[in-house]
């Protein structure tokens, strides 16, 4: 991929470095800009990436109340296609939307990989029983999802927390 010739490249008023991130643009093929790619057409891709983050997540503060928070999660997530790290021709990178829905949304990701599990979640007396016959299974949800989703029944929490303790204490106990 290349930037634009007229990509500005900064710096700017935010940051002193320009671009921060760079994003696709609507023209897809064969990986040349067309006559209004660049910053002008990626801009509202990258836009709207973050629109999507604060839409999905509007009452998490660090996100809906703390623009410095939405450009390092940009920063973090990009796909580095310049020169490692930052660059002056691509600044931080490609904008992933893929990236950031795993890094914001890890419950996601689970449940994609570990759907019966995931179902279980839903019910917390088929949970409990299973996890009483197959340990492994508490361990698993604990270690894949730091953080579970809120709206997951508190007893459940609860419980893989409480389990993950036990575990805890046997293994240093």
């Amino acid at each position: 991929m290349e930037r634009v010739g007229y990509s500005n490249m900064g710096p700017g008023r935010l940051t002193t470095n320009k671009p921060d991130v760079t994003g696709y643009t609507h023209f897809a093929g064969s990986g040349v800009y067309a006559a209004d790619g660049g910053t002008s057409a990626a801009t509202p891709v990258v836009a709207g990436v973050v629109a999507a983050i604060r839409t999905v997540r509007p009452l998490s503060a660090a996100l809906s109340r703390r623009p410095a928070a939405i450009r390092n999660i940009l920063r973090t997530t990009a796909k580095d296609i310049g020169t490692t790290g930052y660059d002056f021709m691509y600044g931080f990178g490609l904008v992933s939307g893929c990236a950031i829905v795993k890094k914001l949304f890890p419950f996601l990701s689970f449940c994609r990989r570990y759907p019966s599990i995931c179902a279980l979640l839903k019910d917390k007396h088929k949970l409990f029983d299973v996890c009483k016959v197959n340990p492994k299974i508490c361990l698993l949800i604990r270690r894949e999802i730091p953080n579970l989703p809120p709206d997951i029944d508190p007893e459940i929490l609860k419980h893989v927390r409480e389990f993950d303790q036990k575990e805890t204490f046997k293994r240093t106990g």
